[in-house]
């Protein structure tokens, strides 16, 4: 009974650390460059993301490759930062689950929920009420 304790008490902090995790300890401008990972494990593949100054990004999964412009946008609110990324082109071969869309000429957008400096779950809404149990995880 007492590990069961320890342990729901252990679960709690780590719980409420995470929830508190306050954004603006990411500093956008020195940490956000470099290789990020997005790992599905519905789809069971690695999205991989580099993003190099001044703000330009390539996108690889599987065979698909998409090159573009990007920015991450601070939010000033307790809403979240958004990832903007601009797809220029798009070598419209395979995806993740066999997709060959084509993503030229389209605009994404992705709002950051920081856990970490390192970490951020990737949501489609401002408020955080549509994440996706996705994370984005710095790995460079």
């Amino acid at each position: 009974m007492i590990k069961k304790v320890l342990f729901l008490v252990f679960l709690g902090l780590t719980i409420s650390s995470v929830q508190a995790f306050d954004k603006n300890q990411v500093d956008l401008d020195k940490e956000f460059w470099g290789t990020w990972t997005l790992y599905n494990p519905q789809t069971k593949c690695t999205e991989v993301f580099n993003f190099k100054k001044p703000g330009a990004f390539i996108y690889q999964v599987n065979k698909k490759q998409l090159v573009g412009d990007f920015a991450v946008v601070r939010s000033n609110s307790s809403g979240l930062d958004l990832l903007m990324m601009n797809v220029k082109t798009d070598n419209k071969l395979e995806g993740c689950v066999g997709d060959q869309q084509d993503y030229s000429n389209v605009n994404i957008q992705l709002a950051l929920k920081w856990t970490s400096p390192k970490r951020a779950e990737v949501c489609t809404d401002a408020e955080a009420k549509q994440c996706s149990g996705l994370f984005l995880m710095k790995s460079k």
